[in-house]
């Protein structure tokens, strides 16, 4: 989980997000204008679920992980509550 969360703090990855969509949105545009069946059409329902999709793992990971590290947190200093004064 933190290797993944490492690697999409990366502009590396945002790049590669960039470069697929932009080459699904140009190859379904292409198969369009050929005439061809584009899997795709405009306006792109499917990479509009995809990118939805991946939104919701995005957050959903991000959640974990700062769950994971609140337990971490919790675990390296004592709890204020104990002690009374």
């Amino acid at each position: 989980m933190n290797r993944v969360s490492a690697f999409m703090a990366r502009p590396r990855f945002f790049v590669l997000v960039v470069l697929v969509s932009v080459g699904w949105i140009a190859a379904n545009t292409r198969a369009s204008l050929l005439g061809s069946g584009a899997f795709d059409p405009p306006p792109f329902p499917w990479l509009e679920a995809a990118a939805s999709l991946f939104s919701l793992f995005v957050v959903m990971l991000v959640l974990v992980a700062q769950k994971h590290e609140d337990e971490l947190n919790a675990i390296a200093t004592p709890s204020r509550s104990s002690s009374r004064y």
